[in-house]
């Protein structure tokens, strides 16, 4: 079997709305990535892993020697010897540009007509073409939101507002809850600026209708020769951004689920979906696709927005879903979470009163309770992933 590298490059959807291949990354993008640089190890295939250093601390190499995890780092002044197939978070210019810039040989690297594909693709009209097709094909009586609205003048933005009163902007890139705004009753003058800084930026700007949100979810996806489903995501979020995942089996999620729609509609919506991806993503990239949904209320009743982002890259949700089914029992539940502390040694503090709070029990590599965090944690490690299983979370 071919060898893989992992790169975790969080500043993907800023570097892909950017555009170009010289995007220098916000600080606290750079840190995310670097301070957790280890993720890929919980969810790729036994890989090597790209890190800004191979030590690791002694507490962090004994969970992943528990749970039966190799250990395989790389720097990135190792790369110019890599001939590994590279899996980033991610795919867009900039990362291309840094990873010749390291030494790798151009031709192990994607061509310029896969970049220009993804982000095509990662733009968020497709988001319209997927509601329109899965509007077109679905078999079942199914009431669906309306589809997204590429607005291209600040005065359509601006009638669109009028009309409808509370809706929500977008950002035709943007990702992890950047790029939104919730506009109530009409625009103010920062709202209006926003608003034609993207139409000046990038042509548009996306309005949709604003929605009671009562559960956010995701299918996972992975594309290729065919498309895969590869489970649920059930996460949860605060003015868009990601806050964590439920860490539960995909029964469980669809049960959760099926308390407000029917699992007739979820799986159409799926078998659909996959269809669409099947037409329109997989013949021009090979990889992970996530696609964000919510269940919302209106009128007493439930309904499910099954488009709300296609995320042509790997995802928490994903990640997640991975982790539970190779690293957790059968019958679990459990939180995983991304953890920002800004106070130096903050982090490690929390993390050793977690650990004391919640004892870390590995039976036969699997995580059956407890807390721990998924990246190393140094005394200047800010962010953090991290996971508890089978108790009261992270209180």
């Amino acid at each position: 079997m071919e060898r893989a590298l992992h790169i975790f490059n969080p500043d993907h959807d800023l570097a892909l709305a950017h555009g170009t291949n010289h995007y220098v990354s916000p600080a606290s993008a750079l840190e995310f990535a670097r301070d957790c640089a280890a993720l890929p190890l919980w969810f790729s295939q036994k890989a090597s892993v790209l890190m800004p250093t191979t030590h690791l601390p002694e507490n962090f190499l004994h969970i992943l020697q528990k749970c039966g995890l190799p250990i395989s780092l790389i720097t990135d002044t190792q790369m110019a010897d890599c001939q590994w197939k590279i899996f980033p978070w991610g795919w867009n210019y900039n990362l291309y540009q840094q990873l010749l810039k390291m030494g790798v040989p151009a031709q192990n690297l994607p061509a310029a007509e896969a970049l220009n594909a993804i982000r095509l693709l990662s733009h968020r009209r497709l988001t319209i073409a997927a509601m329109d097709f899965l509007r077109d094909s679905l078999t079942m009586t199914m009431e669906l939101p309306p589809s997204p609205i590429e607005l291209t003048d600040i005065e359509n933005v601006e009638e669109f507002v009028r009309q409808h009163g509370v809706v929500v902007l977008k950002m035709p890139w943007s990702g992890s809850g950047r790029g939104l705004r919730k506009i109530v009753g009409e625009m103010s003058t920062h709202q209006r600026g926003w608003a034609l800084q993207s139409i000046r930026k990038y042509g548009c700007v996306l309005g949709e209708l604003y929605h009671s949100v009562v559960q956010d979810f995701a299918m996972e996806f992975g594309c290729g020769a065919g498309v895969e489903f590869c489970g649920y995501s059930l996460f949860s979020t605060h003015n868009g951004v990601y806050q964590e995942n439920h860490l539960l089996p995909d029964v469980a999620i669809e049960a959760e689920l099926a308390k407000y729609v029917g699992r007739d509609a979820l799986h159409a919506c799926r078998q659909r979906l996959t269809a669409f991806l099947q037409q329109n993503v997989a013949p021009v990239y090979d990889g992970p696709v996530g696609v964000d949904m919510f269940v919302y209320q209106k009128d007493n009743a439930y309904f499910i927005n099954p488009v709300v982002e296609l995320n042509i890259r790997m995802t928490m949700g994903l990640a997640s879903n991975i982790f539970f089914k190779k690293f957790a029992p059968a019958d679990g539940d459990g939180r995983w979470r991304i953890r920002y502390l800004s106070e130096p040694g903050a982090l490690q503090r929390e993390d050793a009163e977690l650990s004391a709070r919640h004892p870390l029990e590995i039976v036969d590599g699997k995580v059956v309770s407890g807390y721990l965090s998924l990246t190393p944690i140094f005394p200047e490690t800010r962010y953090a992933v991290q996971v508890c299983m089978n108790s009261q979370y992270f209180e």
